[in-house]
């Protein structure tokens, strides 16, 4: 775990999604991470369909990706989830 992307033998494309979603604590969109890495929406969009296929990503609630366990052993780090707290006792 750990490593990186690319040396995992990842697509340029799919590095770069990578990279995108590790910034981000919790689940986002394809609209951010084309954003983010100045990719076409519908190339982000197409390429998370085929990561999911994969198992590098899991498409969380609403259209929001998020990077799985197994994209964790490539090198990614994983997503997870926490539950936010709004009253202290």
């Amino acid at each position: 775990m750990g490593g990186d992307p690319e040396a995992a033998g990842i697509s340029d494309i799919r590095a770069k999604i990578i990279h995108a979603l590790k910034k981000y604590s919790f689940p986002v969109g394809p609209k951010v991470i084309a954003d983010e890495i100045g990719e076409p929406a519908v190339n982000v969009r197409n390429r998370l369909k085929a990561m999911a296929k994969d198992g590098q990503v899991i498409r969380e609630k609403q259209g929001k990706w998020v990077i799985s366990p197994h994209g964790a052993s490539l090198g990614m780090a994983p997503y997870t989830p926490v539950t936010l707290v709004t009253s202290l006792p």
